[in-house]
């Protein structure tokens, strides 16, 4: 199913945004200690043609490579190109408006904004949006004048159906802290 919507996105946190959602935003999380702690064993398990993210920490240096995030099937995926966006829900309904795209944005994000107290506070994700915009997209959006040319020929191509900005809502992920050699799947009980 896809619902249009022509102007501001609704004002109710509540309303189009998240009343299809499967699991509510209010949900405590839950935390499962992993046996394997290999990421690269994590990545071989998702299935190609699914939707999801892996955040490598990388490098050792200084103590900044210590955390590997995963995960795979998001609740919701918010897009934008110019004006228009949309909104795909994990069931497969889609909404679609024409609005200022932060501004819808950010409503979505509101509408699944919680804080939960974690039982493993040095976790430094439990679920949530992951996503990008693009450095000419975000200079559009807000109002500043760009001196980077966009590209051409092939590259502009390539690029013609890539949204200005791309974020997704994931409930269930891996989480692996590389310095201690623990694991943990956090989810929501989906």
């Amino acid at each position: 199913a896809v619902r249009i919507m022509r102007g501001r996105p609704p004002g109710s946190p509540r309303g189009v945004w998240s009343a299809a959602s499967a699991v509510d935003k209010r949900r405590e999380p839950h935390f499962e200690e992993l046996q394997s702690v290999d990421a690269d064993r994590w990545l071989q398990r998702f299935p190609p043609d699914r939707r999801g993210f892996f955040l490598e920490s990388g490098l050792q240096v200084a103590g900044t490579g210590r955390w590997h995030i995963l995960g795979i099937d998001p609740l919701e995926t918010f897009e934008a190109r110019g004006q228009r966006w949309t909104l795909r829900r994990a069931g497969g309904e889609t909404t679609e408006g024409e609005a200022d795209p932060l501004d819808a944005f950010e409503m979505w994000w509101q509408s699944w904004a919680h804080h939960h107290d974690s039982p493993i506070p040095s976790l430094p994700f439990q679920g949530g949006a992951v996503g990008w915009i693009w450095y000419e997209a975000a200079d559009r959006f807000l109002g500043v004048s760009s001196p980077r040319k966009m590209p051409t020929g092939a590259v502009a191509k390539l690029l013609e159906d890539v949204p200005d900005l791309s974020w997704s809502l994931y409930d269930e992920v891996i989480v692996i802290d590389a310095e201690e050699g623990r694991g943990w799947f956090v989810h929501r009980a989906r």
